[in-house]
């Protein structure tokens, strides 16, 4: 039969077969996007409806991914195991990159005969293949693959059709991907104002570190990550995440110098590394041999980096660019809530110092004895420098040696390193006049110190690394110092240094109010000795002289005259009878146990008893019996004694009268008598009958003591005291 060519008619008919069969599958490609825009199901859609319709055995579907590779969307008609050996394909691949470059169709009429696809032919039964390059707004966004068993070429029409198809195939990818785009967008926006809100929904340091690593997880998914922040010229991690020990984590740090950390720290850039543990060898440390993708992103505030979050994962090529930019997104709201947390930490830290320092004023008003003063010092700054263990030490002036005063905190910690360390620190301290903080003590060469034999050679047996002391010095007085221990390497900032000069200067006050008051009770028993002394002077060893006296005569009258003996006998009695009232009063005021049982009226009643028998003065009661807080009833009793006791040796009265009122908030104590009195306007030196120590025990309760005297009327004592109840 000869060649003829076809008809009109038949060409119409062809041309309108093809078309027919090209609307079928754009209706049917139209349909698919009708029903998803998800790239997966849209292209698995579409590749079943162009073999079907164009039947053809097998076909595939390429895309183009961030990796600037093409990935295996969707086929038919190929078997698993050649669907693995061709899931990527890369650009520069000869043919691959020819179909990118070139963007034109490319047909192999017999893969046998192409370097690489021969497994087509013997592990598929596939032999021609078409290719064609799905483009969209002028980019090749993957590529379709249209096979057949046999080999045979692919005609014009076929082609034609392909290509129209290829075109709808690309633009309905197009709107997939921008769908998908827009959905992704949509749920990280949603994500990152979720993760914003959690972070910044407490002030709590530990608590915004959590939440920000529990929440960076869910904007950029990862195995381990962790939350640095930088203290001068290192990056401390301060959190951490995803790894087998996060505690162990926390000691970690690294200087800013060494990269990938400058590039991060310095430069504010975010940094991505493919496969960390072959660019970088600080990557390999113990902590992170499970490192291959990592991520540096810089926290920045007011236009610089505070620190760092850093992400991993543990296969190479992880992290791509779009998640770079959700963890800048992320990171800059974690920054923020971070120096929140921050600026609330140092605020709250500050009214704790208040709190602290205001304690150690107050230490200077409480008549505390010195061990009880260093006790307190040491709590104190345990608290208010947030350290594990403080130690005092104090210095003997004698000898020019510091010995271990008070501890306070993790005793077990107290080792002899501890001691002696400490000791040479604070020696440095003292000489210095300033604090001294050491940040490591592995960088300190021990061995010029006189101790060193105390100190052991492998320093990672000591419980602590770093080390503040602040001397505690009064007028140029040294008492010694005061020293804080910290488990973990760390450098002091100058708000550190200066507070704990400002602690260690209270202390020291505090140690010289101590030893003062301590000094102030010595003298004031001295005196109340003397005074005792005196009064047993005056009144007992004269009436006891007096009875031996009488007891004398009588003994050498009794033979010749014993009317007259009998009468000194009944004189020694009434001398002894006033030696022992005497004596009596004496020990009452001594110990005054009525006070403390019954109260301040039934106490003074007690001793005008025995004053009335010593001296024979009558003396007259008013007394409001309510019981007074006890520092108030000692103070009123011990100053209506020294009235009585001017009384009884100075005043020549007949009658005297104490008198003891509750008039509101306040006590009024009243003794007078009738007695010579005094002038007033004349000059008085001393504690003048004893009116000084009665001042000084009204004023030490916020009151007053006022004597009111006239010549030859007598003497009234007036003492006002507010009544405040014990705490």
């Amino acid at each position: 039969m000869s060649n003829k060519t076809d008809s009109p008619s038949t060409v119409d008919r062809h041309l309108m077969a093809d078309r027919a069969r090209e609307l079928m599958v754009l209706n049917a490609i139209a349909a698919a996007v009708a029903e998803s825009l998800e790239p997966q199901p849209l292209l698995v859609s579409a590749l079943d409806h162009v073999l079907d319709l164009l039947e053809f055995e097998a076909g595939a579907i390429y895309t183009r991914q961030e990796d600037e590779r093409l990935h295996l969307i969707a086929a038919r008609g190929i078997s698993e195991v050649v669907q693995q050996r061709y899931a990527q394909l890369a650009l520069d691949d000869p043919t691959i990159g020819r179909i990118v470059n070139e963007r034109k169709v490319f047909v192999i009429e017999d893969v046998r005969t192409i370097a690489g696809l021969e497994p087509l032919a013997t592990e598929a039964g596939l032999c021609a293949v078409l290719m064609l390059p799905l483009i969209a707004h002028g980019q090749v966004a993957g590529i379709l693959a249209v096979l057949r068993r046999s080999a045979q070429s692919f005609n014009t029409r076929e082609r034609t059709l392909l290509e129209a198809v290829a075109d709808h195939i690309a633009l309905a990818l197009d709107n997939a991907r921008l769908f998908v785009s827009e959905q992704q967008r949509r749920q990280q926006a949603e994500t990152l104002r979720i993760a914003a809100a959690a972070v910044g929904s407490t002030l709590d340091l530990p608590a915004v570190l959590e939440t920000i690593l529990a929440q960076l997880q869910r904007v950029v998914p990862y195995v381990s990550a962790t939350v640095q922040l930088r203290e001068a010229d290192i990056v401390r991690v301060i959190a951490a995440r995803g790894f087998p020990d996060n505690g162990e984590n926390l000691k970690l740090q690294f200087a800013v110098k060494d990269e990938p950390t400058r590039r991060v720290i310095e430069e504010a850039e975010t940094v991505l590394l493919d496969d960390a543990p072959a660019v970088y060898p600080t990557s390999r440390v113990p902590a992170m041999s499970h490192i291959r993708s990592w991520m540096g992103v810089p926290l920045c505030y007011a236009g610089q980096a505070i620190g760092m979050i850093t992400l991993d994962r543990i296969e190479p090529n992880a992290f791509t660019s779009s998640d770079a930019q959700l963890a800048v997104s992320f990171a800059q709201q974690a920054a923020l809530a971070i120096e929140n947390a921050r600026l609330f930490a140092a605020e709250q830290q500050r009214r704790r110092q208040s709190e602290a320092l205001r304690k150690g004023a107050l230490a200077l008003t409480e008549a505390l004895g010195p061990d009880a003063v260093l006790h307190r010092i040491v709590q104190q700054a345990t608290e208010l420098m947030e350290t594990p263990m403080c130690t005092i030490y104090e210095y003997d002036a004698e000898t020019g040696k510091l010995a271990v005063r008070d501890t306070w905190g993790d005793t077990a910690a107290s080792s002899q390193w501890s001691v002696t360390i400490g000791q040479h620190v604070v020696e440095d301290a003292i000489q210095a006049h300033h604090a001294v903080g050491v940040r490591d003590i592995a960088e300190i060469d021990w061995s010029r110190r006189e101790d060193a034999g105390q100190i052991p050679p492998e320093l990672a047996y000591v419980p602590f690394r770093s080390l503040l002391a602040a001397p505690l010095l009064v007028k140029g007085r040294t008492y010694g110092g005061i020293v804080v221990y910290y488990a973990s390497q760390r450098s002091f900032t100058a708000d550190e240094v200066q507070l704990i000069e400002i602690f260690a200067d209270q202390a020291a006050l505090a140690l010289e109010h101590a030893r003062l008051v301590y000094q102030s009770r010595q003298l004031a028993a001295l005196e109340e000795r003397q005074r005792i002394a005196r009064d047993l002077h005056d009144s007992v060893s004269q009436t006891l002289f007096s009875l031996t006296l009488a007891a004398e005569a009588a003994k050498n009258t009794v033979s010749n005259d014993v009317q007259a003996a009998a009468a000194m006998l009944a004189t020694v009695q009434e001398l002894a009878a006033g030696a022992l009232a005497e004596m009596r009063a004496l020990i009452f005021e001594l110990r005054p146990g009525a006070l403390h049982e019954a109260g301040l009226a039934a106490a003074i009643e007690r001793f005008v008893g025995a004053f009335r028998s010593r001296t024979g003065i009558a003396v007259q009661l008013d007394l409001d019996s309510r019981r007074l807080p006890l520092p108030v009833e000692e103070a009123l009793y011990r100053i209506t004694g020294e009235a009585l006791a001017n009384i009884g040796k100075h005043a020549r009265a007949s009658q005297a009268m104490v008198s003891v009122q509750q008039r509101g908030n306040s006590v009024e104590l009243v003794v007078s008598d009738n007695g010579i009195g005094f002038d007033p306007e004349q000059l008085i030196t001393g504690d003048h009958m004893g009116q000084r120590t009665m001042q000084e025990r009204a004023a030490a309760l916020g009151g007053g003591c006022r004597v009111t005297s006239k010549r030859g009327v007598g003497t009234t004592v007036t003492v006002h005291v507010p009544i405040i109840s014990e705490v």
